[in-house]
């Protein structure tokens, strides 16, 4: 249960705000609950509310932004969590954008995030990094990378590119750190090599 709230955890250091990039209601599995509440709940939902779209929103300017869901693809989301998956859901914050996928059978507390951030380099990857004190360098990964095994989640720079990813496979936390690692690194891997 730990390992559930510090993924929850992870996903409000990455998820920046709520507003929906498309203009029509979404309803999607909300695996951010449990570090609201501070009790797993698989099934909780969210609804999100379109809100108009503007340079000054409440979410801030993403407009230096990659966009997430170019780099994090349906094919590589489907292969990382080795399910169909459904359409992705992307979600602005402030100087960041998560592109989310969830399996196709909707299935709670399974998914794949990619946030891309406003912020590069190492220096702001390292500071990213202190939210997970069991984070490890991964050598040879873009110009460089961090792994949490506990949080579910790597971060790298590599250029003018700084994106973090968390997963949680249908496996998910009955798996080893070195699976967990090893697939958060593949997963890495495969966005850099699709650029």
């Amino acid at each position: 249960m730990r390992t559930l709230a510090a993924t929850a955890t992870v996903l409000l250091l990455l998820v920046g705000g709520c507003q929906s990039k498309d203009n029509a209601d979404t309803t999607v599995d909300n695996p951010t609950s449990a570090a609201t509440s501070g009790t797993p709940t698989p099934t909780s939902r969210i609804t999100e509310t379109p809100v108009a779209e503007t340079p000054s929103s409440a979410s801030g300017d993403t407009s230096g932004v990659a966009d997430p869901c170019d780099l994090l693809t349906a094919d590589i989301a489907r292969e990382a969590l080795g399910v169909a998956v459904k359409p992705p859901t992307t979600t602005p914050g402030k100087g960041n954008v998560t592109c989310s996928y969830a399996p196709a059978d909707g299935r709670p507390n399974v998914f794949v995030l990619l946030t891309t951030y406003e912020a590069s380099g190492e220096a702001a990857l390292r500071d990213a990094t202190k939210a997970f004190p069991d984070a490890q360098p991964v050598p040879d990964l873009g110009d460089a990378a961090y792994v949490s095994p506990r949080g579910h989640a790597i971060g790298v720079s590599a250029g003018d590119l700084l994106f973090g990813v968390s997963l949680l496979t249908p496996q998910g936390l009955e798996q080893s750190a070195a699976t967990t690692v090893h697939e958060l690194t593949a997963v890495a891997q495969a966005v850099l090599e699709a650029q």
